[in-house]
């Protein structure tokens, strides 16, 4: 009966014993658990932010190669109405010399056919060939 009652004792002891380092384990498998999920919403944080950043960073290469391609398509569209203005410029130069020939070719042939004619008419009056110069002033007539 004694020793029933020790041995009862000593397995209330090594009951508490173990329940204390039960306890124990425990207490430090939660610590460090709680440890583990503060990690992992760190770690989680710091994924979070670096999508973040890497998205703004996706739309700002984005948005400078939008802005490059319609700067290069600018700067060609400049340059093609560039070329275009001075195909213009010459197209035009070309044609106001057309009509300058055209306007100054007629009255250049006209006053070298008049200043023909009129020295033929001297020439005439001055010989006092009458003849020619009634035949040249009716031609003349003839023409106006």
């Amino acid at each position: 009966d004694g020793d029933e009652k020790r041995l009862l004792a000593l397995l209330r002891e090594e009951k508490s014993q173990f329940a204390s380092q039960m306890s124990e384990v425990h207490s430090t498998h939660e610590v460090e658990r709680r440890q583990w999920e503060a990690t992992l919403e760190d770690y989680k944080l710091r994924t979070k932010e670096m999508q973040i950043e890497e998205a703004k960073t996706q739309t700002r290469l984005r948005e400078t190669s939008e802005a490059k391609l319609r700067a290069t398509l600018q700067s060609e569209a400049l340059k093609e109405r560039q070329k275009l203005l001075e195909d213009h410029a010459v197209e035009i130069r070309g044609l106001e010399e057309t009509i300058e020939d055209i306007k100054t070719a007629p009255e250049s042939s006209a006053r070298e056919d008049t200043d023909d004619i009129i020295k033929a008419e001297l020439d005439a009056a001055k010989s006092g060939d009458g003849k020619r110069l009634l035949q040249l002033l009716s031609e003349e007539r003839a023409k106006l």
